[in-house]
Protein backbone atom coordinates (compact mmCIF):
# COMPACT_ATOMS: atom_id res chain seq x y z
CA UNK A 1 0.00 0.00 0.00
CA UNK A 2 0.90 3.68 -0.36
CA UNK A 3 1.42 6.73 2.40
CA UNK A 4 -1.03 9.44 2.09
CA UNK A 5 0.84 12.53 2.42
CA UNK A 6 -1.41 16.21 2.86
CA UNK A 7 -0.90 19.19 4.44
CA UNK A 8 -3.10 21.72 6.63
CA UNK A 9 -1.82 24.72 6.79
CA UNK A 10 -2.09 28.22 8.73
CA UNK A 11 -4.88 30.22 7.57
CA UNK A 12 -7.21 27.59 5.76
CA UNK A 13 -10.58 27.94 5.73
CA UNK A 14 -12.11 26.39 9.29
CA UNK A 15 -14.61 24.72 7.42
CA UNK A 16 -12.56 23.18 4.39
CA UNK A 17 -9.87 22.34 7.40
CA UNK A 18 -12.51 20.28 9.20
CA UNK A 19 -13.73 18.53 6.12
CA UNK A 20 -10.43 17.32 5.51
CA UNK A 21 -9.73 16.06 8.56
CA UNK A 22 -13.01 14.16 8.84
CA UNK A 23 -11.98 12.68 5.04
CA UNK A 24 -8.54 11.60 7.19
CA UNK A 25 -10.20 10.09 9.79
CA UNK A 26 -11.67 6.79 8.57
CA UNK A 27 -9.38 6.18 5.56
CA UNK A 28 -7.43 2.90 4.92
CA UNK A 29 -4.23 3.87 4.67
CA UNK A 30 -0.91 5.42 6.63
CA UNK A 31 -1.56 9.17 6.97
CA UNK A 32 1.65 11.55 7.14
CA UNK A 33 -0.29 15.19 8.05
CA UNK A 34 1.23 18.55 8.14
CA UNK A 35 -0.60 20.65 10.39
CA UNK A 36 -1.06 24.15 11.96
CA UNK A 37 -1.33 23.34 16.01
CA UNK A 38 -5.40 24.88 15.43
CA UNK A 39 -6.17 21.60 12.96
CA UNK A 40 -4.50 19.77 15.33
CA UNK A 41 -6.48 15.98 14.67
CA UNK A 42 -8.37 14.62 17.94
CA UNK A 43 -9.76 11.64 18.70
CA UNK A 44 -9.80 8.00 16.45
CA UNK A 45 -7.14 10.06 13.76
CA UNK A 46 -4.96 11.04 16.46
CA UNK A 47 -4.24 8.00 18.13
CA UNK A 48 -4.07 5.65 15.22
CA UNK A 49 -1.03 4.27 15.05
CA UNK A 50 -1.16 4.69 11.21
CA UNK A 51 -1.60 8.05 11.88
CA UNK A 52 1.87 11.14 11.81
CA UNK A 53 1.68 14.39 12.49
CA UNK A 54 4.29 17.11 11.11
CA UNK A 55 3.35 20.53 12.86
CA UNK A 56 3.75 23.59 11.00
CA UNK A 57 3.94 27.01 12.84
CA UNK A 58 2.89 30.54 11.07
CA UNK A 59 6.48 31.94 12.79
CA UNK A 60 8.68 29.60 10.90
CA UNK A 61 6.97 28.78 7.15
CA UNK A 62 10.09 28.10 5.69
CA UNK A 63 11.19 25.63 8.35
CA UNK A 64 12.98 22.52 6.57
CA UNK A 65 12.67 23.37 2.97
CA UNK A 66 15.33 23.99 0.60
CA UNK A 67 16.49 27.67 -0.75
CA UNK A 68 14.90 28.38 2.08
CA UNK A 69 16.79 31.70 2.16
CA UNK A 70 16.73 32.45 -1.04
CA UNK A 71 12.82 31.45 -0.73
CA UNK A 72 12.23 33.91 1.61
CA UNK A 73 13.42 36.88 0.48
CA UNK A 74 11.70 36.35 -3.27
CA UNK A 75 8.39 35.40 -1.01
CA UNK A 76 8.78 39.07 0.32
CA UNK A 77 10.04 40.78 -3.00
CA UNK A 78 6.46 39.58 -4.28
CA UNK A 79 4.75 40.86 -0.68
CA UNK A 80 3.10 37.68 0.28
CA UNK A 81 2.16 37.12 3.67
CA UNK A 82 -0.40 34.92 5.49
CA UNK A 83 -3.06 32.40 4.28
CA UNK A 84 -1.63 33.12 0.56
CA UNK A 85 2.25 32.57 1.50
CA UNK A 86 1.30 29.50 2.42
CA UNK A 87 -1.31 28.31 -0.29
CA UNK A 88 1.80 28.98 -2.38
CA UNK A 89 4.09 26.87 -0.36
CA UNK A 90 1.77 24.26 -0.23
CA UNK A 91 1.97 23.24 -3.24
CA UNK A 92 5.61 24.80 -3.99
CA UNK A 93 6.60 22.23 -1.43
CA UNK A 94 4.18 18.83 -1.98
CA UNK A 95 7.28 17.09 -3.37
CA UNK A 96 9.44 18.08 -1.13
CA UNK A 97 7.15 16.89 1.75
CA UNK A 98 6.47 13.25 -0.27
CA UNK A 99 10.37 12.85 -0.78
CA UNK A 100 11.46 14.07 3.31
CA UNK A 101 8.34 11.28 4.06
CA UNK A 102 10.06 8.64 1.16
CA UNK A 103 13.68 9.03 3.24
CA UNK A 104 11.83 8.92 6.90
CA UNK A 105 9.23 6.12 5.64
CA UNK A 106 7.21 5.84 9.18
CA UNK A 107 5.09 3.36 7.41
CA UNK A 108 7.46 1.12 5.64
CA UNK A 109 5.81 1.96 2.13
CA UNK A 110 6.81 2.33 -1.62
CA UNK A 111 4.52 4.10 -2.70
CA UNK A 112 3.40 7.86 -1.49
CA UNK A 113 -0.08 10.38 -3.04
CA UNK A 114 -0.22 13.67 -1.99
CA UNK A 115 -3.49 14.98 -1.85
CA UNK A 116 -4.19 18.56 -1.22
CA UNK A 117 -5.89 19.65 1.35
CA UNK A 118 -8.75 21.65 -0.45
CA UNK A 119 -9.01 18.26 -2.60
CA UNK A 120 -9.60 16.10 0.22
CA UNK A 121 -12.36 18.53 1.95
CA UNK A 122 -14.05 18.37 -1.19
CA UNK A 123 -14.38 14.75 -2.32
CA UNK A 124 -15.73 11.38 -1.36
CA UNK A 125 -13.81 10.31 1.26
CA UNK A 126 -14.77 6.67 0.61
CA UNK A 127 -12.52 6.35 -1.96
CA UNK A 128 -10.04 6.01 -0.08
CA UNK A 129 -11.60 3.47 1.99
CA UNK A 130 -11.92 1.17 -1.03
CA UNK A 131 -9.54 -1.55 -1.57
CA UNK A 132 -9.83 -1.33 -5.10
CA UNK A 133 -9.33 2.37 -5.57
CA UNK A 134 -6.26 2.33 -3.17
CA UNK A 135 -4.99 -0.77 -4.87
CA UNK A 136 -5.67 0.91 -8.69
CA UNK A 137 -3.89 4.16 -7.29
CA UNK A 138 -0.78 2.14 -6.24
CA UNK A 139 -0.29 0.06 -9.83
CA UNK A 140 -0.05 3.77 -11.73
CA UNK A 141 2.63 4.87 -9.46
CA UNK A 142 5.28 2.95 -11.88
CA UNK A 143 6.46 6.74 -12.70
CA UNK A 144 5.41 9.67 -11.65
CA UNK A 145 1.79 10.80 -11.54
CA UNK A 146 1.04 14.09 -11.48
CA UNK A 147 -2.93 15.76 -12.00
CA UNK A 148 -3.49 18.24 -14.95
CA UNK A 149 -6.30 21.21 -16.25
CA UNK A 150 -8.02 19.13 -19.10
CA UNK A 151 -6.80 20.55 -22.82
CA UNK A 152 -3.60 22.94 -21.82
CA UNK A 153 -0.45 22.09 -22.52
CA UNK A 154 1.99 20.34 -19.43
CA UNK A 155 3.75 24.14 -18.62
CA UNK A 156 0.47 25.92 -17.71
CA UNK A 157 -1.36 22.44 -16.63
CA UNK A 158 0.17 20.36 -13.89
CA UNK A 159 -0.71 21.11 -10.39
CA UNK A 160 0.11 20.37 -6.89
CA UNK A 161 -3.47 18.98 -6.09
CA UNK A 162 -2.47 15.06 -6.40
CA UNK A 163 0.85 13.75 -6.66
CA UNK A 164 1.77 10.28 -6.72
CA UNK A 165 4.82 8.15 -6.68
CA UNK A 166 7.51 5.84 -5.28
CA UNK A 167 10.50 6.59 -3.36
CA UNK A 168 12.65 5.79 -6.04
CA UNK A 169 11.20 8.49 -8.38
CA UNK A 170 11.11 11.10 -5.77
CA UNK A 171 14.59 10.48 -5.46
CA UNK A 172 15.53 11.39 -8.97
CA UNK A 173 12.99 14.29 -9.13
CA UNK A 174 13.50 16.04 -6.21
CA UNK A 175 17.24 17.13 -6.69
CA UNK A 176 15.89 18.11 -10.46
CA UNK A 177 12.85 20.21 -9.11
CA UNK A 178 15.28 22.59 -6.36
CA UNK A 179 17.50 22.85 -9.58
CA UNK A 180 15.15 24.28 -11.52
CA UNK A 181 13.30 26.06 -8.82
CA UNK A 182 17.50 27.38 -7.54
CA UNK A 183 17.35 29.22 -11.54
CA UNK A 184 14.28 30.68 -11.53
CA UNK A 185 15.09 32.36 -8.03
CA UNK A 186 18.27 33.64 -9.66
CA UNK A 187 16.75 35.31 -12.36
CA UNK A 188 14.60 37.47 -9.51
CA UNK A 189 11.36 35.13 -10.50
CA UNK A 190 8.88 33.31 -7.94
CA UNK A 191 8.67 29.85 -9.35
CA UNK A 192 5.48 28.49 -10.08
CA UNK A 193 4.81 24.74 -9.84
CA UNK A 194 3.37 24.11 -13.17
CA UNK A 195 6.84 25.87 -14.66
CA UNK A 196 9.09 23.88 -13.02
CA UNK A 197 7.20 20.45 -13.18
CA UNK A 198 7.35 20.90 -17.01
CA UNK A 199 10.95 21.58 -17.10
CA UNK A 200 11.57 18.48 -14.92
CA UNK A 201 10.10 16.45 -17.32
CA UNK A 202 12.06 18.16 -20.31
CA UNK A 203 15.29 16.77 -18.08
CA UNK A 204 14.28 13.60 -17.12
CA UNK A 205 11.89 12.55 -20.21
CA UNK A 206 9.76 9.01 -19.47
CA UNK A 207 9.34 9.89 -15.49
CA UNK A 208 6.13 11.81 -15.45
CA UNK A 209 2.71 10.61 -16.43
CA UNK A 210 -0.64 12.71 -15.85
CA UNK A 211 -3.94 12.35 -16.03
CA UNK A 212 -6.90 15.22 -16.07
CA UNK A 213 -9.28 16.66 -12.75
CA UNK A 214 -12.43 17.59 -13.33
CA UNK A 215 -13.44 20.55 -15.35
CA UNK A 216 -14.26 22.11 -11.73
CA UNK A 217 -11.07 21.17 -10.58
CA UNK A 218 -12.03 18.13 -8.44
CA UNK A 219 -10.62 14.50 -8.72
CA UNK A 220 -13.93 12.64 -8.07
CA UNK A 221 -13.26 11.28 -11.74
CA UNK A 222 -10.04 10.18 -11.02
CA UNK A 223 -11.14 7.78 -8.43
CA UNK A 224 -13.99 6.48 -10.88
CA UNK A 225 -11.75 5.69 -13.39
CA UNK A 226 -9.24 3.44 -11.42
CA UNK A 227 -12.04 1.87 -10.00
CA UNK A 228 -12.97 0.95 -13.69
CA UNK A 229 -10.10 0.41 -14.26
CA UNK A 230 -10.52 2.73 -17.48
CA UNK A 231 -7.67 5.89 -16.51
CA UNK A 232 -6.39 7.91 -19.63
CA UNK A 233 -2.76 8.70 -18.75
CA UNK A 234 -0.85 11.62 -20.82
CA UNK A 235 2.66 10.83 -21.00
CA UNK A 236 5.38 12.79 -20.82
CA UNK A 237 5.82 15.28 -24.14
CA UNK A 238 9.61 13.89 -24.29
CA UNK A 239 11.20 10.47 -25.42
CA UNK A 240 13.47 8.83 -22.74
Amino acid sequence: MFTLVSAIWPGLDQGLASRALRALDSVAIPVVLYSAPEFTPVGSTASDRRFCLRPLTVQEPFAGLQLAEALAARVEAEALYGPTLWRYLDGLCALERMHAESLRNPFETEGFVWIDARLLATMNPAYLQDRDVLVGVESLLEKALFTSVPDTPLANAVTPGFIGARAATLAELQPAYWQVCARVLASRRLPGFAALIAEVDRRLPGRIRRCCLQSNGLIGSLFESVRSGRVHLEHSQYVA
